[in-house]
């Protein structure tokens, strides 16, 4: 009879060898491979939730009403400005010049505004109004130094270069 090649029995490999120690499932290497991906997934995972968690930060900061004045800042009176000067402008003076409305908080005054009220007098050369925490307004002004001095009706006037324009007489110092 012939013999069919086909039904041969399969032959044998190395695989069909007892072997009495059992094999390791993974080496060094391929454990240390599989802990650096797991580092990396880790870092990128906690990359991208630092960042979507910064975006959203600045997102409620940008949308946050940054003009609003809390409650208590507006709670505190401010008290009268302190005028620190080089001439004979007083403090009276300063009051009914800035006109501050009573009981107005420091967070509540447009310096600017302030600022071009006090350099409408011919006399001020410069001025400079600095906000003190909670209650202060410090106003500190240059004066011109006066040109000449008049005498219009028995008052002697000093001023800077009015006297002039009005026509008056004048004295040299």
């Amino acid at each position: 009879m012939t013999r069919d090649t086909l039904n041969d029995p399969s032959t044998r490999s190395w695989r069909d060898i007892p072997q009495p120690v059992v094999p390791r499932a993974m080496s060094r290497e391929g454990k240390l491979r599989l802990v650096m991906a797991s580092l990396r997934f880790t870092a990128a995972f906690g990359i991208a939730a630092v960042s979507i968690w910064g975006g959203w930060l600045v997102l409620a900061s940008a949308r946050e009403n940054t003009r609003a004045i809390p409650a208590a800042a507006k709670a505190v009176p401010m008290k009268a400005p302190e005028l620190r000067t080089d001439g004979v402008l007083d403090q009276a003076w300063l009051v009914q010049t800035l006109a501050i409305p009573a009981k107005t908080s420091l967070l509540e005054l447009d310096l600017d505004k302030l600022r071009t009220r006090l350099l409408a007098e011919p006399q001020i050369a410069t001025a400079t109004l600095t906000k003190h925490f909670p209650d202060r307004l410090i106003v500190t002004i240059a004066e011109r130094s006066p040109v000449v001095e008049a005498q219009l009706d028995g008052q002697r006037r000093t001023r800077g270069d009015r006297g002039r324009r009005l026509g008056l007489s004048v004295e040299p110092r």
